[in-house]
């Protein structure tokens, strides 16, 4: 906190640090929230929703909706979202088709790997493969229509490919 207070705060933002103990709440205020670590939970809120049925999957979508537009307001460059919803995906699908030492391999954090790993498991065993096949070729396509788009239209793609997964 420390560190935090001495490297990442504003000369404004040090005398209310002064003034007081550092909480959560001031960390919260002042810091923004990985966009990295977003990408998982939004990753995993759309596999949920595709894998949901019924009520319970629109109560799912609903919170996905939520969730990107949050995302839409404190991210501004939707390829660089992608691009950290990819190396989620390249994890997931490591995991999926057994990749040996993809944490080397692949140089894929192995803490991401463990996360992937839960993922995985909430996916039917023998649906697996054919999964990470259809989230690769769906990525790939948002990505190459992405890049032809402007920013305010990527964003929609974006949002079409997790709500469709």
């Amino acid at each position: 906190l420390e560190i935090l207070a001495k490297n990442v705060l504003s000369k404004d933002e040090k005398t209310d640090y002064a003034e007081g103990e550092i909480s959560r709440e001031m960390i919260e205020k002042y810091v923004d929230e990985e966009p990295d670590g977003n990408a998982f939970e939004i990753l995993n809120l759309a596999i949920k929703a595709a894998l949901t049925e019924g009520k319970s999957a629109g109560k799912i979508r609903k919170n996905l909706q939520n969730e990107l537009e949050n995302l839409r307001k404190c991210v501004e460059d939707p390829n660089r979202f992608l691009g950290l919803l990819t190396s989620q995906i390249v994890a997931l699908s490591a995991v999926i088709l057994s990749v040996p030492d993809a944490s080397k391999s692949l140089k894929i954090n192995p803490f991401q790997l463990t996360k992937a790993r839960e993922t995985a498991a909430k996916i039917q065993p023998n649906a697996r493969v054919e999964f990470a096949k259809n989230l690769a070729k769906n990525l790939a396509k948002t990505d190459a229509k992405m890049k032809l788009s402007t920013a305010e239209n990527s964003w929609v793609l974006l949002e079409n490919f997790l709500m469709n997964l």
